[in-house]
């Protein structure tokens, strides 16, 4: 596994229904992804998946040829359930045909059409990531809260348990037990404390001594990034006080500033009377994410 393979791709994806793979198919999937330029408006012929890639996931299937097969016809056939918008369901298929070498033992795998919405061109509303941080996640359930999380900007952020269930899908009935629920979401968090660019700490709230939410608190870890302070002060100065439009509803920008190796805008919501603070790789992606979210045009 290299350095380069990086992921890139639409949240809306991620957030998608993928209750038909397990973490092996799951983690193919990132693996032909990782392999798209996102800056493109068309996929290649054919993308290329190498037995060796595959073993570096830690597999221990004693016939790897065969279960890469097998996963890779199962991505073949099924349909990932997405949800477009308030008033419909999307569902996408995600490769063609399989064409392997016997000589290199090489896959080649075409993506479908229909993920060139989520994986092309992309501009916004994005989640990047090494593949690097996926080896060694062991369960579907990590690998799909480590992506929500990385598709989050808030440092600090709660969210329902039924749909933290949801986007985790621990859809079996034992699940709906806090308890169960809550020493599943344990074991996640500490493989992707110790084996991701990110930490989680969370805490559990309570409505009526019922526990309803769980509150995150989010480490990011990147530390290639520059900053100019002259810039850093004028974005600053332009953005303060301005109000921008996020899935939360409106926000008023109430400060910008550096946090480690991290750009931080804090933003206060009237609404819910909350205070948040919302994370960026660096500077030039907090200017894009603020003029495109920005409800007046600066």
């Amino acid at each position: 596994m290299k350095n380069e393979n990086i992921v890139i791709v639409k949240n809306d994806f991620i957030r998608g229904n993928f209750s038909t793979l397990n973490i092996r198919d799951m983690k193919i999937l990132k693996l032909l992804i990782s392999k798209v330029n996102s800056k493109n408006k068309s996929f290649n012929k054919y993308y290329s998946v190498s037995k060796d890639e595959v073993r570096a996931f830690y597999f221990n299937e004693k016939n790897l040829h065969h279960y890469i097969k097998t996963s890779l016809r199962k991505l073949a056939t099924i349909f990932i359930l997405i949800k477009d918008d308030k008033d419909q369901e999307v569902e996408v298929s995600l490769v063609g045909k399989i064409i392997y070498n016997k000589k290199t033992g090489i896959y080649k795998v075409p993506l479908s059409d229909d993920l060139q919405k989520y994986l092309l061109d992309i501009k916004s509303a994005f989640t990047q990531y090494n593949l690097l941080n996926l080896i060694h996640l062991t369960t579907k359930q990590e690998l799909k809260l480590y992506e929500y999380i990385k598709s989050i900007s808030f440092q600090v952020f709660s969210i329902h348990v039924d749909k933290l269930r949801y986007i985790m899908e621990l859809h079996q009935k034992s699940y709906s037990n806090f308890y169960n629920f809550n020493h599943k979401l344990k074991v996640a968090i500490n493989n992707i404390n110790e084996n991701t660019d990110i930490n989680l700490s969370y805490r559990v709230l309570k409505t009526n001594g019922v526990s309803t939410s769980i509150k995150f608190s989010i480490k990011r870890f990147d530390s290639s990034i520059v900053i100019y302070k002259n810039q850093l002060e004028q974005t600053k100065q332009l953005y303060l006080n301005k109000t921008i439009v996020t899935s939360d509803g409106e926000m008023v920008i109430k400060d910008l500033y550096e946090d480690r190796s991290s750009i931080c805008i804090k933003a206060y919501s009237e609404e819910l009377n909350v205070i948040a603070t919302l994370q960026f790789n660096d500077l030039e992606h907090c200017i894009k994410w603020t003029r495109y979210h920005s409800k007046e045009v600066l």
